[in-house]
């Protein structure tokens, strides 16, 4: 289903897929792709114990089993090798989960744990679309040794696990079945406010010795959008409009000892500093969320993986803290492996390094004084996110033959981005729209180094025809930075620009110039499901665009048209799952 399930690799390669597994069972002819529909129970009377074992009156006595699923690979529309069962009842607080999934002798078997986030072993999973924009949908999986899994899944296929939720799971085996019970609290949903709802949804179950997937509705491999292809969850009724409130404070108290440097007064031996801060995250009814935070704290995010980068290409570091994961895929802006807005340059480490002899005291990261974010959905459709950061003036002490200076790291700056995008004809109609700036503030001086200002704003537009087996792709962006001549002339040497390099005819490195201008765009089109397949595409780059500042941009002044030709064809022979042949030119 994704690429990071066990057989991705093995799903998607340039000619032919092959699993050499025996694949004796012969498809269903012709598996009905009507969209199947689920009818949740409300609970009445006390809530079940999230513990496994179903063995709760409310479970015995309340809602409705739904079975039937269908296997999606190896082959797809087959029955699956074992059965599973979904129930689904909730109540003002929580959705209650609860899947059986049958397999004699599986309390003998051993049941694989993994750490948080990572797919091992047999797995069941269930995901809501409860915004029902048909475009992305929060999914929670559980493998059978109880290891929680919960991820953003977008239409592509394509999640980010990085998102975590606040939520509950238990599992247990039987001699022939095993259990996974959920409470997954509404205040970590997103849905509108009408009284009856109508949410995508979609269960899915993993068998790990035969390589197999099983779904409730059927998710077809020649889809048409994972999400989009969804069934659909209906009977909540009068749902709360649910406005959590989570407050955050936090004290820290570090003291890092290491060996003391003769003459560095920076490097004593110890270093000890206290700090605090605080985080808010409250809900403006169930279909927006505000969220807020003063000199957060990042200190137990995970670390990047250390990388050598021999390349003039920056490394792309993912996100990985929680204020800024809130809501991030609504500030997507994508053009082709680059972004319109990075979230990593807000806190990132400062720009500029010292220059004077001596030791150096230069700080690692730009302290966020403080941001606030606005995340929602209108039931008209439209998506917004609005953001804006203040990170602090930073500055390197430097100590030379007894005497201490210092010097500008990085100055005062404030970011705002703003997105917008708007669902049209149930989906098939995308436009949206994307403005930032990045302003610095400080004197001539201070700014002498860096852009003072910088501004970006592009729109986007998709399209689908012929029951989506056709789409239109279209982002255009413009850019202006502007700041002192200095600045500006070393935005166009950077690597990103080369104007210096003597090959390129077509631009002129200006010394005395004060702004630079540039514009940036993707255009796609052509036949996205069906056996052949067919794209054509173009991409560009100004020689002037730059979206650095909040963005990322490997490098500016090119220009790449093309077209790829495939063959897709998902029907399972003796020895292949699947043929996907492509060919690409540009």
């Amino acid at each position: 289903m994704r690429s990071i399930r066990p057989t991705a690799s093995l799903l998607y390669c340039l000619a032919f897929a092959c699993p050499w597994a025996p694949l004796s069972a012969q498809p269903e002819a012709n598996p009905s792709l009507t969209k199947r529909i689920y009818t949740a129970t409300r609970l009445v009377g006390a809530a079940p114990t999230i513990d496994g074992r179903l063995d709760d009156s409310a479970w015995q006595s309340q809602g409705t089993w739904a079975s039937d699923y269908i296997q999606r690979e190896p082959r797809e529309g087959a029955a699956p090798s074992y059965p599973t069962e979904l129930k689904i009842i909730y109540d003002n607080r929580n959705l209650y989960v609860a899947i059986r999934a049958h397999q004699p002798g599986v309390n003998k078997t051993a049941r694989l744990m993994g750490s948080r986030d990572e797919f091992s072993g047999d797995m069941v999973g269930i995901a809501f679309d409860s915004y029902r924009n048909l475009r992305t949908a929060f999914e929670f999986d559980v493998t059978s040794g109880g290891s929680k899994i919960d991820l953003i899944l977008k239409n592509d296929g394509s999640v980010d696990t990085n998102w975590n939720a606040v939520w509950n799971v238990k599992t247990s085996a039987s001699e022939s079945c095993w259990y996974a019970e959920y409470a997954i609290p509404l205040s970590q949903l997103r849905y509108g406010k009408t009284p009856s709802q109508i949410w995508g949804l979609h269960s899915w179950r993993w068998l790990r010795t035969q390589q197999e997937e099983s779904n409730w509705n059927l998710l077809p491999m020649d889809h048409k959008g994972l999400v989009y292809s969804f069934g659909e969850l209906r009977g909540l009724e009068n749902l709360p409009s649910s406005r959590p409130i989570e407050l955050t404070p936090y004290v820290l108290a570090k003291t890092h000892r290491y060996g003391a440097e003769q003459g560095n007064p920076f490097r004593p031996g110890q270093d000890s500093s206290i700090d605090g801060g605080l985080d808010l995250k409250y809900g403006l009814g169930s279909d927006s969320t505000l969220d807020l935070t003063i000199n957060p704290d990042f200190s137990q995010v995970e670390a990047d993986p250390s990388e050598i980068n021999l390349s003039t290409v920056e490394t792309f570091r993912t996100e990985r803290r929680p204020f800024f994961l809130e809501g991030k895929d609504i500030f997507d802006f994508k053009l082709d492996e680059d972004l319109a807005f990075y979230t990593r340059r807000i806190g990132d480490a400062p720009s500029l390094y010292p220059l004077a002899e001596g030791y150096h005291d230069r700080p690692n990261a730009t302290r966020i004084l403080g941001s606030a974010k606005l995340t929602g959905r209108t039931p008209q459709g439209l998506s917004f996110g609005i953001l804006h950061a203040t990170t602090n003036r930073e500055e390197t002490q430097i100590y030379s033959e007894g005497i201490h200076s210092s010097e500008l790291a990085e100055p005062l700056t404030n970011s705002t981005i703003l997105r917008l995008q708007q669902d049209l004809h149930g989906g098939d109609t995308l436009i949206g729209a994307l403005f930032s700036s990045n302003l610095r503030q400080g004197s001539s001086a201070a700014l002498r180094e860096l852009p003072a200002r910088t501004f970006t704003g592009g729109i986007d537009f998709t399209q689908y025809f012929s029951n989506r087996n056709f789409r239109i792709d279209a982002r255009l962006l413009g850019t202006r930075v502007s700041g002192s001549s200095e600045a500006i002339t070393s935005l166009m040497l950077s690597p990103v620009h080369n104007f210096q390099r003597p090959d390129a005819g077509h631009i002129e490195l200006d010394p005395d110039a004060t702004q630079l201008d540039g514009h940036a765009g993707t255009i796609s089109g052509g036949r996205a499901s069906g056996t052949w397949r067919w794209t054509a595409f173009s991409s560009w780059r100004s020689p002037g665009v730059d979206f650095n500042d909040l963005g990322y941009l490997q490098s500016a002044d090119s220009i790449s048209n093309g077209v790829r030709i495939q063959y897709y064809n998902t029907n399972s022979g003796s020895l292949l799952r699947r043929r996907d042949l492509r060919l690409r030119l540009f």
